[in-house]
């Protein structure tokens, strides 16, 4: 089953293999156990499609999902990123009102949102089965990682399938525990597109106007 779902996600995506972050989650039993994942990549090396692969064999099985990100303008940018499976179901993203969260198969919101939802109207986000939080590291943020940290504590106790997913993060061993996840960790030579780091000398520009000393 798990080969045939690969399949017909690579079809749904126009690609021909996995990246190595697929591979590795696929082969760590992402598709053959209900465990939790903690997935660190670079950016750019495929974390999203794990996701997608857990995602589309929930719905395979008519569950719910929610997929977690930090900012208001992520909803939109995963809302084209799942394109892909909302022939499989209903996506609720940006601008769906909260009543209408009930109605949807997979529902795309912000940790905050997603939370005060719980608070006020919990029959609203019940029945979810798999749960997916993107840009994990902001468990760290000083502001804001006590309110991941809330919406992770009602994850657990509802039961929910966890998916984390983070370009860096700090004590995975640590946090694997705490979630009773498989810590996926992919290097950053996986990175499709390496990151080059030059430095530039401007202590004598001979043009204090030109574009490089203004910049």
């Amino acid at each position: 089953m798990s080969n045939e779902l690969v399949k017909e996600w690579l079809q749904l995506k126009g690609w021909k293999e996995p990246y190595i972050t697929q591979k590795a989650a696929i082969d760590a039993g992402l598709l053959d156990s209900k465990e939790n994942f903690v997935v660190v990549a670079p950016t750019a090396s495929g974390k999203t499609g794990v996701a997608e692969l857990a995602m589309l064999q929930a719905l395979h099985s008519n569950q719910r999902i929610v997929y977690l990100v930090p900012l208001k303008v992520l909803v939109s940018g995963k809302e084209k990123n799942f394109t892909c499976l909302s022939k499989m179901g209903k996506i609720a993203g940006a601008g769906t009102p909260i009543k209408d969260w009930i109605s949807a198969n997979i529902v795309i919101t912000t940790f905050e949102l997603f939370y005060r939802t719980v608070l006020t109207t919990p029959d609203i986000v019940k029945n979810f089965s798999l749960a997916v939080i993107d840009e994990f590291h902001i468990l760290y943020d000083k502001l804001r990682g006590f309110n991941l940290e809330k919406v992770l504590t009602i994850l657990k106790d509802s039961d929910l399938r966890i998916i984390c997913l983070s370009a860096t993060f700090e004590d995975m061993k640590e946090i694997g525990e705490w979630l009773e996840a498989k810590v996926i960790e992919v290097p950053e030579s996986a990175r499709k597109i390496q990151i080059k780091h030059e430095m530039v000398d401007l202590s004598d520009c001979a043009d204090k106007n030109s574009e490089l000393c203004r910049s």
